[in-house]
């Protein structure tokens, strides 16, 4: 490890958004609109559902890995995540969970 204890913060809406509504912007008649209503919200090759576990990539790393999926938790997370950089000296990655 690079004895950088680094928190990042991920916020995980399992697409891509700019991505989408370039799409729809140009293309506003085009397949992705109704695509998006049919499915969810998210044109095609801009979701990334099913989504891995992000969070796993920094455990694998030998980092730490943290999840919020409900607003409640994030404060708690947050301080958490400080608490491991500062004393583990590990880099943290807290993946949160949210809507577009």
């Amino acid at each position: 490890m690079l004895d950088l204890p680094v928190v990042a913060v991920v916020f995980n809406n399992s697409g891509w958004g700019a991505v989408h509504n370039s799409a729809v912007a140009m293309y506003p008649g085009a397949h992705t609109v109704e695509f998006a209503r049919d499915h969810g919200g998210m044109g095609p090759l801009s979701s990334t559902d099913p989504m891995p576990d992000i969070e796993r990539y920094a455990e694998a790393s030998g980092g730490a890995g943290l999840r919020v999926s409900a607003r409640a938790e994030l404060a708690d997370t947050l301080r958490h995540a400080l608490q491991i950089a500062r004393t583990e000296r590990r880099q943290v990655l807290v993946n949160v969970i949210g809507r577009g």
